[in-house]
């Protein structure tokens, strides 16, 4: 009784009809077998997160950035060890550049020399420090000048007028002055200076602190005195 029941089911099922047509378009495809089992499934792949492709290009866009200012740095880094090889900046024409004690000192040169062969070198600062530093020596060309006593002069004045404190050499030892070059066609000179002169009363007011003038360097033209 069983078996006839099994094999009544059984032959009802083989007469079925296939139930794929009617199915919806999606379950109709070669994948699909109708037991809802795939016969071949697609390979998988991973999709890619937009934010990780966001962080990715701009990753790119901020290194190819990067690189002009690294060039930049490098290009400045080799420059600025280049300016610190102890060389220093060349003058421009008639002007002088020192140290005033603590102050950066600088402006104009003129250069005279004299019927006597004495040259008289004068560096005139500009701006609000309008000091001027007078010095005499016997030229001889090119070489180290013993400066002699009150032989170099520094006074400052008041709108370039009137003197309002003035420094002599008094130790002729602590004064450099050298003619480093010499063009006798052209009449250019180029030299160094280091003083250290004392104050003189003026008015009768004393000043008690020296006055120290170094690293000095200057570039003029040598013309004969009037």
């Amino acid at each position: 009784m069983a078996f006839a029941l099994i094999k009544e089911t059984l032959e009802s099922i083989q007469g079925m009809p296939d139930t794929r047509s009617r199915m919806p378009v999606m379950f109709q495809s070669k994948g699909f077998n109708g037991n809802f089992a795939p016969e071949k499934t697609m390979p998988y792949r991973k999709r890619s997160n937009p934010t990780t492709i966001l962080t990715s290009k701009r990753k790119r866009c901020m290194t190819h950035t990067r690189l002009p200012y690294l060039f930049l740095f490098i290009l400045l880094f080799i420059i600025g060890c280049d300016s610190d090889d102890g060389s220093e900046m060349p003058l421009t024409a008639n002007s002088f550049v020192a140290q005033k004690d603590e102050d950066l000192w600088e402006g104009i040169t003129e250069l005279q020399l004299t019927a006597n062969d004495t040259l008289v070198f004068f560096a005139v600062g500009e701006g609000l420090d309008n000091g001027v530093l007078m010095v005499k020596v016997k030229f001889e060309g090119t070489g180290g000048y013993a400066v002699a006593k009150e032989k170099a002069l520094y006074y400052d004045t008041l709108g370039g007028d009137a003197i309002v404190a003035q420094y002599t050499l008094q130790e002729p030892e602590k004064a450099t002055f050298v003619v480093e070059s010499h063009d006798q066609s052209s009449g250019r000179v180029t030299g160094t200076f280091d003083f250290e002169l004392f104050p003189k009363a003026q008015g009768g007011k004393s000043i008690e602190y020296l006055l120290r003038i170094t690293e000095g360097r200057f570039r003029g033209i040598l013309k004969e005195a009037p």
